[in-house]
């Protein structure tokens, strides 16, 4: 439990469900108030569920945003680390993260099943002030607050999409 942290996580979206897709998914935060001094947000970790795969080949495949226009929260020089297929981390400028919505789009290859355990996790990170290092799971000492979000099943239509699919087939 963070005291004076008030945040909630993001629904996830996908744009497709079907195995051997790259999909293109969302996920994110909302910080209700800005973080306090005490529990600096360094970092953002996505963490996929078993068979789950990113696609992330360059930094431009990943899109961060916000509805604040002059937001700039993603850090400068290299703020994304992908090396693992399972998950990825975008460094953020804790100073320029306020009561805010933030949201990272990315690409995912979607497995030929869904593993039982389909859950998603995104971790707000600081800096381990033991050993100085950045969360690479969501069970480091970094990682000071991890959401579990429900995934998806195979073709299954992201609730956005419904209406368009009912529309077309009218």
């Amino acid at each position: 439990i963070i005291e004076n942290l008030m945040a909630r996580p993001s629904s996830l979206y996908w744009s497709s469900a079907f195995p051997g897709d790259v999909a293109t998914l969302e996920a994110g935060f909302t910080l209700e108030e800005k973080p306090p001094a005490t529990r600096e947000i360094s970092s953002i970790l996505i963490t996929l569920p078993p068979g789950f795969s990113h696609a992330i080949s360059t930094e431009s495949d990943v899109e961060t945003f916000t509805p604040d226009p002059s937001g700039k929260w993603v850090a400068s020089g290299r703020w994304l680390t992908y090396a693992e297929p399972g998950r990825f981390r975008v460094e953020v400028v804790p100073s320029n993260l306020t009561r805010n919505e933030y949201k990272m789009r990315f690409p995912v290859l979607i497995p030929p099943v869904v593993p039982a355990r389909n859950v998603w996790m995104v971790s707000l990170c600081g800096i381990d002030s033991t050993t100085g290092e950045r969360c690479f799971s969501y069970t480091d000492r970094a990682a000071f607050l991890t959401w579990p979000i429900a995934g998806f099943e195979i073709g299954e239509v992201h609730y956005s999409h419904m209406g368009r699919i009912a529309a077309g087939g009218a």
